[in-house]
């Protein structure tokens, strides 16, 4: 890599401060958890939970799933539709009420759910590629058409069950690695990063309404390897993280 400018370093520390002062919605926070605060997710009954960094939203600390074997659950959906419709998830998605997508709060990004709705007695198969929903009571956010599909557009919230389809395979193993380096508020200074890095991309993401521009370096092959790279830039970027890209 080649030495750093005074004004590039300065840049690298304002990232920093912006990783370590306005953490997203969707990232953990810097608290150490022991293995006894994790918990099962309410209404839930799981079996080989693999538990990730968590993340807290609005004062509530959430404990996402790196993998779990089997996981079913009952509880409350809602759904979202075109007011979201275009916004990035909690994947690096763009939200598409025409998918067949849902949010849920704990479960690995990239999870194939069968849902099935109590009330109507039809059931849908979804991919999670967002976090939420963030309110008390409800287990799964639905896209427009799986409301649609379920029958339940103009109930707004029903009775489901969900079984987990895919278990312990949601994160993948070849190719599917990044590490975020910073995150800044302006565009300019994530390219101005991004053009020095090979094999960069920036993802915008929302943090309580606000743009922020993740720079990340992607194609690692493994955990692992993504984690090497970390581990040699951590002196430069402090934040940096290893990011699973579903």
């Amino acid at each position: 890599m080649p030495n750093f400018t005074k004004a590039a370093r300065l840049i690298s520390l304002f990232a920093f401060f912006l990783i370590a002062c306005s953490s997203t919605s969707h990232s953990s926070n810097s608290t150490s958890y022991k293995k006894s605060d994790y918990r099962t997710p309410v209404g839930a009954v799981m079996v080989g939970a693999v538990y990730d960094r968590p993340y807290t939203v609005r004062g509530v600390t959430y404990y996402r799933l790196k993998s779990v074997n089997s996981f079913n659950q009952s509880g409350i959906a809602s759904w979202y539709g075109k007011e979201e419709h275009g916004k990035l998830t909690a994947s690096g998605e763009r939200y598409n009420m025409y998918a067949m997508t849902a949010a849920h709060k704990q479960l690995p990004l990239g999870s194939k759910v069968l849902v099935r709705c109590l009330e109507t007695g039809k059931d849908i198969i979804v991919t999670v590629n967002d976090r939420g929903p963030h309110v008390k009571g409800r287990i799964i956010d639905l896209s427009f058409t799986g409301a649609v599909k379920l029958g339940i557009v103009n109930k707004g919230l029903t009775h489901v069950t969900l079984e987990l389809l895919n278990g312990a395979t949601a994160e993948p193993q070849d190719g599917h690695f990044s590490v975020q380096l910073a995150s800044f508020s302006q565009r300019k200074y994530a390219s101005e990063l991004a053009r020095k890095l090979d094999k960069s991309k920036i993802v915008m993401a929302y943090v309580s309404g606000k743009p922020y521009y993740r720079v990340k370096v992607t194609g690692f092959s493994s955990r692992q390897d993504a984690e090497r790279y970390k581990g040699r830039m951590k002196g430069k970027y402090p934040g940096a993280l290893v990011v699973t890209e579903d």
